[in-house]
């Protein structure tokens, strides 16, 4: 059973992940189930008050893609910079915002979120990507959520195979370059239909 108290429920809640995850190294695999004890956990600390919790990826270009989740429908690409998610990137440090709703830089996934905190994921001095988790209620998260989660931070920025997520980037920039296969491939075969058609009306 979690305990309420916020130390000794998020001393709880490190030895469940670290047990839960200690054999693995997939970075989705690992995320996806941090996501879910996390989810759980916390709302029994909070009373059922959180409404997301999840993780956003670092791409190429700078912005944010999502990850594994749990909770509503996430927005799918957050651009270089933006959202609260992007203020985490680019001060490299935690953010938390008491109330979403007068913060500028918010971007409104879930209307019905009222608070939010974010962890930026560094490895060898790079930015990976974020763990946002976000509150029904304004002041949802405090100064021990912040020491009780950087610690969860600290053990998914040792823990993942993170070259996997610059192998995925890799194979992504490299697509582009073969979208003139299917044209040309589409070319020779009707320079060939009409090549064959030629030669036997001749």
């Amino acid at each position: 059973m979690f305990n309420k108290d916020p130390k000794a429920h998020y001393n709880k809640l490190l030895s469940q992940i670290t047990s839960a995850i200690s054999k693995e190294t997939n970075l989705i695999t690992i995320t996806a189930t941090i996501s879910s004890i996390l989810h759980e956990s916390l709302n029994i600390l909070k009373d059922n008050k959180v409404n997301w919790t999840g993780f956003y990826f670092k791409e190429p270009d700078g912005g944010l893609v999502v990850g594994p989740y749990q909770g509503k429908q996430a927005c799918q690409r957050i651009p270089n910079g933006k959202g609260v998610c992007g203020m985490a990137v680019a001060r490299r440090q935690c953010v938390l915002i008491a109330d979403v709703h007068n913060c500028e830089e918010h971007i409104a996934c879930d209307s019905n979120s009222k608070s939010e905190i974010v962890f930026p994921i560094i490895v060898n001095s790079e930015v990976m990507g974020v763990l946002d988790i976000d509150s029904l209620v304004t002041s949802g998260f405090n100064e021990d959520d912040r020491k009780g989660l950087e610690v969860i931070v600290e053990l998914i920025q040792r823990q993942c195979q993170w070259n996997q997520l610059q192998t995925n980037e890799k194979l992504s920039s490299t697509s582009f370059p073969y979208s003139w296969v299917i044209p040309v491939a589409f070319f020779l075969l009707f320079t060939t239909a009409f090549t064959f058609t030629y030669r036997k009306n001749k």
